[in-house]
């Protein structure tokens, strides 16, 4: 067996024949597809982290909507209000996943959004000096509503950044 023209080499000893190489070589480049498949799934908690904040202002809005007024003030961009940012990001990341991908990706996203929205009432609520009640009208009004407008300020401002990054976590 030459190993490089001018080479002349014996076979190692209990050397597979070249044609068990031949094999071992085509079924590995067969595995290579599933190699990226469990690659990708490596990447999912990034395009999670891409849905998270979209969650977050819909949780956050979900618990404003028993405030008085908040139906009118409610922060609105050119997709409408928090829940259809929502939906329409939710769509953007998922678009191109399997359905398996996809639920583990909003999964991951609601879990972490309803966490930091627990975190936030809780945090709220047990340092307040004002009863619960004008403690979260205050909070929708003002922490509330600036974080949902900082969130469709810069989605609406970078999206198609957003895409991109978005579709480099997918890979």
């Amino acid at each position: 067996m030459k190993i490089w023209p001018g080479n002349d080499a014996l076979p190692c000893p209990g050397a597979p024949p070249l044609s068990h190489l031949a094999a071992v070589l085509a079924l590995a480049a067969t595995a290579c597809p599933l190699i990226g498949k469990t690659a990708d799934a490596r990447d999912l908690a990034a395009v999670s982290g891409f849905v998270a904040p979209a969650y977050m202002a819909m949780n956050f809005a979900a618990i404003c909507t028993g405030e008085r007024g908040w139906h009118a003030s409610q922060p609105r961009g050119a997709r409408g209000v928090a829940v259809q940012y929502a939906e329409h990001v939710k769509d953007e990341a998922i678009d191109s996943l399997t359905l398996d991908e996809a639920r583990i990706v909003l999964r991951l996203a609601a879990d972490a959004a309803r966490a930091r929205a627990r975190k936030e009432l809780h945090q709220l609520l047990s340092s307040t000096t004002v009863t619960h009640a004008s403690a979260v009208a205050a909070w929708c009004n003002g922490y509330v509503q600036e974080y949902i407008l900082s969130f469709i300020h810069e989605h609406d401002n970078g999206h198609d950044r957003f895409l991109q990054q978005l579709e480099e976590a997918k890979r």
